[in-house]
């Protein structure tokens, strides 16, 4: 058995809706994130739209889930590895 350190994660999984309403003013914020790489950081502020993804978003709607295992120390060897998918 061995005892890991540090080990760092980031999940990615997608989320699909159709036909669903939203307010014009948070359709237009989606679509210039859309239009700006569809990136945003869901800490930061970037107005209602980003409010309306953190409500909307569920895990429970996920597919296609990846793991990317970033960092990982093991604390009885002197190992550190990154970047491992």
């Amino acid at each position: 058995m061995k005892t890991i350190k540090e080990l760092t994660i980031t999940v990615t999984y997608k989320v699909s809706y159709g036909e669903i309403m939203v307010s014009d003013d948070i359709a237009e914020e989606l679509e210039a994130l859309y239009d700006s790489g569809g990136h945003c950081d869901c800490n930061s502020d970037n107005g209602e739209a980003v409010e309306w993804l953190n409500d909307h978003t569920d895990e429970a709607d996920a597919f296609d889930w990846e793991y990317e295992i970033n960092e990982l120390e093991l604390e009885d060897e002197d190992i550190l590895i990154k970047g491992i998918s």
